[in-house]
């Protein structure tokens, strides 16, 4: 079932000291300009306004009925004021969601919000958000034209000399309307990302906006956008997979928990470590994707380290310079490939002076792997037989290489 609100931004109260973000006076006339297009929710718009579409959302989500027995709260997705209701037909639990739905547009916008000709009947074939549903097939459709459109304006950005940030943002609200494919919201984030302050890395960060453009107007659009499957988007919450990073006085350390193995990267430079923390993403994916690869569904791989700035690079997949952008743009693509959904969680650094731990780790010293990080770029080579032998194993049961050619 698919709902929108009638003429939401009408019913939006607003506060004297915010009336200014809406309109503006004439200095000569004292005439004063009322938009009406300051719709919550559009790009530059103020943020609260998308406070009472979240405020149905919750309304909706606090409702439950029984299924076989067991309390199920109702399910909505909710995009500025486009409302989805999605739910199994069992006994009067359609009716029932659709009822709180009514109630909580009448809460939040009053009974003027209400309007029954944006509503649909409940249907298993739909269009909504911009995409074509179709649960019966179990595939879902992105129209010709909102690709044709999106093509267009990515065009567009790309001949001119001069891009304003408005025009950016324009371009990355568009991401809504495509499934959640990492090299999608991969580039649309980078996009977005502030560009640096300085002349020097301002240019560099032009040269990389640029390549991720290129890049994504020449891999996206090379995709099939009609008849995905859905099973092709199922994510489990549950972590199929768990990378430990940690930072040493070695260099940088990525522990594989479901392959048991583990990859040290030492540095040369200790004030680039963004750039080997870049590497590192590059070379992990690129050697342990085709591993964690099944067919037809995602894994979620879990993240964890101690600094907050790992998680950015991660979150974002962005950094300040060219050599780092590349590393990530080839992660991202290793993650497209093997169908890797990349989630992040950052620890406290006290938890590393806990003086027991119930969950060990055994790594094997045959699987250990060290890279060498230097201003070149990477290299990566297996740990020879006198070198494993350096291994030695802590009470804890993990592994740490000592190092016996002085690197």
């Amino acid at each position: 079932m698919v709902a929108d609100i009638t003429d939401a931004f009408h019913h939006v109260p607003v506060h004297a000291h915010n009336a200014s973000a809406f309109g503006g006076k004439l200095p000569r006339s004292s005439h004063g300009i009322i938009s009406g297009m300051a719709v919550f929710g559009w790009t530059s718009s103020p943020g609260f306004f998308a406070v009472f579409g979240k405020a149905v959302r919750h309304y909706q989500r606090t409702g439950a009925s029984r299924v076989k027995g067991f309390i199920e709260p109702f399910w909505i997705f909710q995009w500025v004021d486009d409302i989805v209701l999605i739910e199994v037909d069992i006994d009067d639990r359609l009716q029932k969601a659709e009822n709180r739905l009514r109630d909580g547009v009448k809460l939040v916008f009053g009974m003027d919000g209400w309007h029954e000709g944006k509503f649909t009947t409940w249907s298993r074939i739909f269009h909504a958000v911009g995409i074509d549903w179709n649960i019966p097939a179990e595939f879902i459709t992105v129209p010709q034209r909102k690709v044709d459109k999106t093509h267009k304006a990515l065009t567009d950005v790309l001949g001119k000399p001069f891009v304003s940030m408005k025009q950016l943002d324009s371009l990355a609200t568009r991401d809504h309307i495509y499934p959640d494919h990492p090299t999608v919201h991969t580039t649309l984030d980078s996009c977005t990302n502030p560009m640096p302050q300085t002349p020097k890395d301002r240019s560099c960060g032009v040269i990389v906006l640029q390549k991720d453009l290129i890049w994504w107007k020449d891999l996206v659009f090379q995709n099939e956008f009609a008849g995905i499957p859905m099973r092709l988007l199922d994510r489990n919450r549950v972590m199929d997979e768990i990378w430990l990073v940690q930072i040493g006085q070695q260099g940088i350390v990525v522990t594989s928990m479901a392959l048991r193995e583990r990859v040290l990267v030492v540095q040369s430079n200790s004030t680039e470590q963004d750039t080997t923390v870049a590497a590192t993403l590059s070379r992990v994916t690129t050697v342990w994707g085709p591993r964690l690869e099944v067919d037809n569904a995602w894994r979620h791989i879990s993240i964890h380290n101690d600094r907050r700035w790992i998680t950015r690079i991660i979150d974002k997949m962005n950094c300040r310079t060219t050599e780092r952008q590349e590393a990530l743009r080839q992660c991202a693509l290793n993650q497209a490939q093997y169908r890797l959904h990349f989630s992040t969680h950052t620890f406290s650094r006290n938890m590393e002076q806990t003086s027991n731990c119930d969950v060990h780790i055994d790594t094997n010293p045959s699987n250990m792997t060290q890279m060498e990080s230097e201003d070149s770029g990477s290299k990566r080579r297996l740990l020879n037989s006198s070198e494993r032998q350096s291994l030695r194993a802590h009470s804890d049961g993990t592994a740490v290489w000592k190092s016996g050619d002085g690197n």
